[in-house]
């Protein structure tokens, strides 16, 4: 087995200049160098590719012919294969693979889809939604390139640009009786069920925002969607605890109403996690460009359901 193809390719200049002297002119190479280099193909072939003889040029073997032949030949289609994978990188062209959180999924990548889809029409948008921990896992990994999460999980290996910041609130059915913006406290609403999301994270946050004011909410339902955790508190059988709600106004006919916390609550931000390890391409970069823009157009009418 050949182990070094940059030696492979002083073999090749040595060939195709008869001389060891010459070759190590044009390379600026010296010719110890390319004579180890010949030395060490030949022990990895176990065979001769030179005659030596002292002080006259050099002459092939009949095997060193066939050899030289069969090495220039794969020494092209190494620089073929390496100005294509070069040429990935800055085409505007190719797969990108998108994932956003399950929770706003529905919300975020349908208009990303849509735009890419109209500026460049080359780069095919592979979209996908996972749970925080799973997707962050999977971009880690190399599976994803570009993920829009939550900031409050984080991974030594994935930065994270933040794109909007997001406030939790409360939303109740208009049956409630509640008035859309009007302030409620955390307290005023343990007693009542709380729909919550079965999903580890949310779980996990909505609880801790509920203790750091030594409170324990009454859990009505662990409903797995965010579509069915919307219908349970639009037909009143509970609040559920949002971050957005659409990329769109809500509706004065909405079923929802959206209420102010009274406790001060902590501010998160929606942002593009992207993979530390992998970095950029032109037609990733081009697909965060557009990620930015449209979640940024939204600006504070940006509020998507948890």
């Amino acid at each position: 087995m050949i182990n070094n193809i940059r030696h492979l390719r002083f073999v090749v200049a040595v060939a195709r200049a008869n001389s060891l002297q010459e070759a190590s002119r044009e390379l600026l190479i010296s010719e110890s160098a390319l004579s180890t280099a010949i030395k060490s193909v030949e022990a990895d072939i176990g065979y001769s590719i030179f005659v030596r003889r002292p002080a006259k040029a050099l002459v092939l073997t009949q095997a060193g012919i066939d050899f030289v032949a069969e090495a220039s030949a794969f020494l092209d289609q190494v620089e073929a294969f390496q100005n294509r994978v070069v040429g990935l990188g800055n085409e505007l062209a190719g797969t990108v693979n998108l994932a956003a959180a399950s929770s706003f999924a529905a919300v975020v990548l349908p208009p990303v889809l849509q735009a890419v889809r109209e500026k460049y029409p080359a780069i095919d948008l592979q979209v996908s939604d996972y749970d925080i921990p799973e997707l962050l896992d999977r971009l880690r990994k190399g599976d994803l390139d570009l993920a829009i999460t939550y900031d409050y999980l984080r991974e030594a290996d994935v930065e994270m640009r933040p794109l909007i910041e997001v406030t939790p609130h409360i939303a109740v059915s208009r049956q409630a009786g509640y008035a859309p913006g009007d302030v409620v406290s955390l307290a005023d609403l343990v007693d009542q069920p709380l729909i919550l999301m079965d999903q580890q994270v949310t779980k996990q946050y909505v609880l801790q925002l509920f203790n750091r004011f030594g409170l324990v909410p009454r859990i009505g339902m662990y409903p797995k969607s965010v579509r069915l955790l919307g219908e349970l508190v639009a037909g009143n059988f509970g609040y559920g605890v949002f971050f957005l709600k659409s990329y769109r106004k809500m509706p004065a006919e909405s079923p929802l109403v959206r209420l102010h916390i009274a406790e001060p609550v902590e501010h998160h931000n929606v942002v593009l996690a992207i993979s530390r390890r992998r970095g950029l391409t032109a037609r990733t970069k081009a697909v965060a460009e557009i990620i930015d823009e449209r979640l940024r157009a939204l600006g504070p009418d940006m509020v998507l359901t948890r």
